[in-house]
């Protein structure tokens, strides 16, 4: 950006920061490009993991398990719960059936 144009950008959408010295900025950008820093080596740490299909699938089917114990233990809480569903087709006429769950978490009497 062009420093009259930076300039104007701080007093306009960053009034509160515009009376600021000029390290506070600094130190910001320092902070800031220690951060990308820390981000981008922890980014390359995960990188040279190796997850093989099998292992992705079987971190998928755990999710899916874990999801479906925590749906039915908070059915089995619920006092009350809805089930409505419904079918309905895309643009290339290829049919999806959805269903959605509502319970209740507690009942309060009022």
């Amino acid at each position: 950006m062009k420093p009259l144009k930076l300039k104007r950008h701080l007093s306009t959408k960053h009034s509160k920061e515009a009376d600021k010295p000029l390290d506070f900025f600094e130190r910001k950008l320092k902070t800031l490009n220690q951060q990308q820093t820390t981000m981008m080596q922890e980014a390359n740490k995960q990188k040279s993991i190796p997850l093989s299909d099998d292992t992705i699938k079987r971190r998928i089917d755990d999710m899916a398990v874990d999801i479906r114990k925590q749906i039915v233990e908070k059915l089995k809480k619920s006092p009350h719960f809805a089930l409505p569903f419904d079918e309905s087709t895309d643009v290339t006429d290829c049919a999806h059936f959805l269903w959605y769950l509502c319970a209740l978490k507690e009942m309060k009497a009022s």
